[in-house]
């Protein structure tokens, strides 16, 4: 019953994948960026992005983001590392990251969008993103995400043991509701 944006595509972790996906893209190209006009757009497109990502509740998403993220810290650093290695006819030269600051500046905006003005905007959507952040007071009974996903599970098991090798090909399981 809570109002979750979706997008054109009919569940909410689906366009949040998309958006992860999109906002690691984006943060790649942003520092990767040599014109500073297309680097504001880019980060516009950033801050727009993570806040739709947030709004999206698709907690899969948000790790998958940070990941992607850790996977594009690791490899600035390891190029970062390669380039400032020392040669013999010169000193190692210490370069900034570009765009650095555009970037976490509109995480920073879309940060403050999450939590100022969204929760005046979409106030249902905005309650339950801060119960899906605590962690400490999450409880995983009451999670219908979760639950739509175990009883799925729950309901193809049967086929998975009976038929393990090969299944029963593309498109035969059908769930049924329960009790039939």
């Amino acid at each position: 019953g809570i109002a979750v944006p979706t997008g054109t595509l009919w569940e909410p972790n689906f366009l949040g994948s998309y958006l992860a996906a999109g906002a690691i893209l984006t943060v790649a190209t942003l520092i990767a960026e040599a014109s500073r006009r297309r680097a504001l757009v880019r980060a516009c497109g950033l801050a727009l992005s993570l806040a739709a990502l947030g709004l999206s509740l698709a907690r899969g998403a948000w790790l998958g983001f940070a990941a992607g993220v850790g996977v594009l810290v690791v490899g600035l650093a390891l190029s970062r590392k390669r380039a400032s290695a020392p040669r013999i006819d010169s000193k190692p030269a210490r370069r900034r990251i570009p765009n650095l600051a555009l970037a976490v500046s509109a995480t920073a905006v879309a940060a403050l969008f999450l939590v100022g003005l969204a929760p005046l905007v979409f106030p249902g959507t905005s309650s339950v993103l801060f119960s899906r952040v605590n962690v400490s007071a999450y409880y995983p009974r009451a999670d219908p995400s979760l639950r739509a996903r175990v009883d799925s599970l729950h309901d193809a098991l049967p086929g998975i043991e009976a038929h393990s090798f090969v299944g029963h090909g593309a498109g035969c399981f059908v769930q049924r509701p329960r009790g039939s």
